[in-house]
């Protein structure tokens, strides 16, 4: 994880002090708004390309840099996997291991048995799982019930409690997607090339008085 941010590019921020007469200083920081920049290079890269991404389920001790080289032969290439699957915050938006899910359960909601009694939601089964004859796979299809409605509903209903919903949102982290390896040298050349050629790099109106005045002193 080292590597995540190395590979951004930085921008000058002004950091001003409240209720201060101090002159704002001038802080080199990543600019982390090169997210969009990384879509738009895989759009101009994948624009006559067939499979762009791959599926990938990640398997318990998987982290990005892991899975970084174990598909790209690089842990470096961990911003990656994290920018393909819109991945802000790697403590909280990857699929927790059974050990941390019971520890952040119990943070939130004080113990597990307190998470596995509280009901947080309801629902109605509309349509089952099932699978066709060829092996294609239909999910179940569910609506959210309100207490009066669970009531009056006659089909297949459930309660859903916070432990569960917590269980299923983790779950579905678990289930990524990998940009395919033969695109990487072509997706980050072309961002190499967006980042120099990009505006964002100058205009960003906080800082950009701060650094005429310290040009017009010599600094």
């Amino acid at each position: 994880m080292s590597n995540y941010f190395r590979f951004l590019p930085k921008i000058n921020y002004q950091l001003k002090v409240a209720n201060t007469s101090v002159d704002p200083s001038l802080l080199e920081v990543t600019n982390i708004t090169s997210r969009a920049l990384f879509r738009d290079a895989v759009s101009r890269v994948a624009a006559n390309e067939g499979i762009v991404y791959y599926p990938y389920s990640i398997q318990d001790g998987d982290r990005p840099d892991t899975v970084a080289e174990y598909y790209y032969g690089d842990s470096k290439y961990a911003w990656v996997v994290l920018y393909s699957n819109d991945i802000i915050d790697p403590l909280h938006d990857w699929v927790k291991t059974q050990a941390e899910f019971e520890a952040y359960i119990i943070h939130k909601y004080g113990s597990v048995a307190a998470a596995q009694s509280q009901i947080v939601e309801r629902e109605g089964v509309v349509t089952e799982k099932t699978v066709t004859f060829d092996g294609d796979v239909i999910d179940e299809r569910v609506i959210k019930l309100d207490a009066t409605a669970y009531t009056s509903y006659t089909g297949t209903k459930r309660t859903v409690t916070a432990y569960e919903k917590e269980d299923r949102e983790n779950e579905e982290r678990r289930q990524i997607r990998l940009l395919r390896k033969g695109l990487l040298q072509r997706v980050q050349k072309e961002l190499s090339r967006a980042f120099v050629d990009t505006s964002i790099l100058s205009s960003n109106s906080l800082y950009t008085s701060s650094v005429n005045r310290l040009r017009a002193a010599g600094q």
